[in-house]
């Protein structure tokens, strides 16, 4: 079940995908609250990239920002679903054609709570579901711990979907643990050193994040090029008014895995 806390009126969506690489995504909300009211769902700015035999990064008017949101009106104990790419009746046309990476603000006049599902299309080479729920505005702060980050450690790896919930652009600073693991895997890579690709693990990584935007970190192409890393990470922005949120997907490149995503989430 959810905690209390993790009821509010405003909700973050740090990852909502449609056509990225097979996956696609839907958001269930359930008001909560004692009354009817209006829910409502934002989506923030696609920093899709280009992929090989993929979809085009989804542009409206020339614009990265999505043209249409998505509202309903709710009971209390009653449930709204929006579908973002797929194939699925009720699904919002407007990533059909194109591929999408982005955020999503969910807003409405009583609590409610969310859950964000991730699904791979096998027909488009994808695998795997995952589910988090949406995180409430009022436990982000300018500080974000990650507990579990991977990547080739025994076929798992990470990544990171960082999103600053705040208006105005900020500077997030990423600091690494030590690398947990062992010796070398079953996959033939050893583990990271510190001077692992050329960059020491330890040092900061500083990157700038737009309002209400993600920001992506794949852990295997940052510096775990040729290594395997099993650790942590914390992140921090000077700016007092920033709000992080972050989410994790755990992927596991193992062919007969039969179900290879797991995500979780972060507010703090």
């Amino acid at each position: 079940g959810l905690s209390p806390l993790e009821a509010g009126e405003v909700l973050w969506a740090p990852l909502v995908p449609a056509n990225n690489y097979g996956f696609n995504s839907g958001i269930r909300i359930l008001n909560v609250g004692a009354s009817e009211t209006q829910v409502t769902v934002t989506y923030g700015e696609n920093v899709a990239e280009p992929s090989p035999g993929g979809l085009p990064p989804c542009r409206w008017s020339g614009s990265a920002m999505p043209r249409q949101s998505a509202s309903a009106d709710v009971k209390p104990g009653e449930s709204y679903t929006v579908l973002q790419g797929g194939s699925a009746t009720g699904r919002q046309r407007q990533f059909d054609d194109c591929s999408y990476v982005g955020t999503a603000k969910i807003t409405a006049g009583q609590p409610i709570v969310a859950v964000i599902n991730q699904r791979g299309d096998p027909t488009q080479g994808a695998r795997g579901a995952s589910s988090e729920t949406a995180l409430n505005e009022r436990l982000l702060a300018h500080t974000l711990t990650v507990p579990l980050l991977q990547a080739r450690n025994y076929r798992v790896t990470s990544g990171l979907s960082i999103l600053n919930a705040a208006t105005p652009e900020i500077r997030v600073e990423l600091i690494y643990g030590p690398n947990r693991a062992g010796g070398q895997n079953r996959e033939g890579f050893p583990a990271c050193t510190e001077r692992s690709s050329g960059k020491e693990i330890a040092d900061p990584f500083g990157f700038v994040v737009s309002g209400q935007k993600n920001y992506v970190v794949a852990q295997a192409e940052d510096f775990a090029q040729d290594c395997s890393y099993l650790g942590s990470a914390s992140l921090s922005s000077t700016a007092n008014v920033a709000k992080l949120a972050g989410i994790v997907n755990q992927l596991i490149s193992e062919p007969d895995f039969v179900d290879p995503l797991g995500t979780y989430g972060v507010s703090r």
